[in-house]
């Protein structure tokens, strides 16, 4: 499939999520325009392009900064469409070293899946919780 484009339609634009220039394919899963990148053709359909991940994050060791924390990390994995696999709780931990000022942190294990586009947007996300001190997203070996 070539990619067509119309007097003044600078870059051509691609549909319900697919790198198909101005066709619509309801078995995307994402619903808004996207500009074609390099001329690929391809769809991203939902479920067969997640990838296991593993996310360690540190909150701070206070029990309301704990619970607000998880809250907010499942609602940020909501947003961006990722699915929780497990959460482990790993309990309270001295640091190496004091980060922000504090000497101890909770540390929470979280498997999950995304589609590797959104893990930069995750890792983003996660910065900005003001109860998470550091975080890990690392991807699983899938062997």
């Amino acid at each position: 499939m070539s990619l067509t484009r119309k007097s003044g339609d600078h870059p051509p634009t691609l549909t319900s999520g697919c790198i198909e220039a101005n066709l619509d394919h309801p078995e995307c899963s994402y619903g808004r325009s996207m500009p074609a990148v390099g001329g690929r053709q391809r769809h991203q359909l939902g479920e067969q392009n997640l990838r296991p991940y593993e996310a360690t994050l540190i909150f701070r060791s206070d029990a309301a900064a704990v619970e607000r924390g998880k809250q907010a990390v499942k609602a940020s994995m909501d947003r961006f469409s990722v699915r929780v696999v497990r959460e482990d709780d790993l309990g309270e931990r001295p640091l190496a070293y004091p980060i922000q000022k504090q000497e101890r942190g909770h540390y929470t294990l979280y498997e999950i899946e995304s589609d590797p586009a959104r893990v930069s947007e995750i890792r983003g996300a996660l910065a900005l919780l003001p109860e998470v001190i550091r975080y890990f997203v690392v991807r699983k070996d899938p062997a």
